[in-house]
């Protein structure tokens, strides 16, 4: 009975470490927004991010802020309003016990800035943000100035 437990002991320990392991797999791809009114308000003025680049409570931050977004007013009706932030919330970081990339490694607080989540900083350190061919500065926000697919979800490095 003492060999039939060790190997038990063993097989669970393996499998939380491999349980583990596929946890901790980068996965590039996100899923993109594919609610109709958040895609149709917030691509008017820049990419429609990821709900799941942000928890639930910074999403609720953001959407109470309209009226001052990051230095404009980004304003809709109330009724819009709850409707997108339903949905980001439904699909935020934090909306599945396992987390995703965004939420696992996020040591503070978070902000309503995507570009200062924990993981975005982690994979944006070496880059200057400069365009090779002019020396544009490129905006943190324009994922889409390096990840081509951005808007599907894809943020795969080769196309950076």
């Amino acid at each position: 009975m003492n060999g039939m437990l060790k190997r038990l002991f063993l097989i669970s320990m393996v499998s939380l470490l491999i349980f583990s392991a596929s946890m901790r797999v980068r996965d590039e791809n996100l899923s993109p927004v594919t609610h109709s009114l958040t895609i149709e308000e917030c691509s008017a003025c820049h990419l429609a991010f990821p709900a799941a680049m942000l928890p639930a409570e910074s999403w609720g931050r953001l959407m109470r802020q309209l009226d001052s977004h990051f230095g404009e007013d980004a304003s809709i009706d109330d009724k819009s309003m709850i409707a997108i932030l339903e949905y980001l919330q439904s699909n935020s970081a934090d909306s599945s016990w396992i987390g995703n990339r965004f939420s696992r490694g996020q040591s503070g607080a978070w902000s309503t800035r995507i570009t200062e989540s924990d993981h975005w900083l982690r994979e944006h350190s070496n880059l200057n943000f400069m365009k090779e061919s002019n020396s544009e500065f490129i905006n943190k926000t324009d994922c889409t100035a390096c990840h081509e697919g951005a808007a599907k979800g894809d943020f795969h490095v080769h196309d950076a």
